[in-house]
């Protein structure tokens, strides 16, 4: 940021976005429209619908089964979207004919029965693992946004990676997709955009629900409130269900 007001000079045009909805209460208010929509109208740009970018899709990385899922399984900016790890494992563990690779930094709590593979790989590796996968399983982080993207393939045809994300402190109506399962169970308290005091700005304290809680020993109901089975349930369903998300086949430049 500091070097911002330099390097936009170098360009015909230079956007410093905000996105985050402040002047309508953000975050003590829940947002009324996508991110994606506030981004796209500080942009310029039409934002009734939500806006999508369509890309090349990245090579598979070599020694993958055909049909594979991935999890990112913890979010870096608050713990208040994690579900608990236990949670993951016993969701693996009740689908392990599912090959399920787990996304994250080197130094992140590998779950169990989940594939380690890619843990610690570059951002473009975890960027490929999703845009090829049959199913991608996770938090509100990266990987979420991932799956909104259209890939194009070598011959031309568009299609998206479908995900079930687990939902706590924020919100899925502005930062979630309609064609994947979003799994909230719905507390009066949701979203909260809680955020760990080490990065954010605005933490707005430790989770009250239930009370008495710290950033260290997070015990969210939103997300230690909502069972294995329910996530399973939608897990096994998307996985047998899979079918590439295909829009239109041709070789023309878009």
């Amino acid at each position: 940021m500091a070097d911002y007001p330099a390097s936009a000079g170098r360009y015909v045009q230079s956007i410093n976005l905000i996105g985050y909805p402040v002047q309508e209460g953000y975050p003590e208010r829940p947002m009324r429209r996508h991110l994606l929509q506030y981004f796209a109208a500080e942009i310029g740009l039409p934002s009734d619908a939500l806006p999508e970018l369509t890309l090349r899709r990245p090579a598979r990385p070599a020694g993958l089964p055909t049909r594979y899922a991935t999890l990112q399984a913890q979010a870096g900016w608050s713990v208040y979207k994690n579900w608990p790890r236990a949670r993951w494992e016993a969701l693996l563990g009740a689908c392990a004919d599912i090959p399920v690779f787990q996304l994250g930094a080197a130094g992140e709590p590998p779950i169990a029965g989940a594939r380690h593979d890619f843990l610690g790989t570059p951002l473009s590796t975890a960027v490929a693992l999703v845009a090829n996968a049959t199913l991608h399983i996770g938090v509100d982080s990266f990987a979420n946004h991932l799956t909104h993207y259209r890939w194009r393939g070598d011959d031309g045809a568009l299609s998206r990676t479908r995900g079930v994300i687990v939902w706590g402190s924020t919100q899925a109506s502005a930062a979630g997709y309609p064609h994947n399962v979003n799994i909230s169970i719905g507390l009066p308290c949701q979203p909260c955009f809680r955020e760990d005091p080490k990065l954010s700005l605005a933490p707005r304290g430790p989770c009250i629900t239930p009370p008495g809680q710290t950033y260290d020993a997070p015990k969210h109901a939103c997300l230690h409130g909502l069972p294995v089975e329910r996530v399973l349930a939608e897990v096994r369903r998307a996985w047998d269900a899979a079918v590439p998300v295909r829009y239109w086949s041709d070789r023309r430049p878009r």
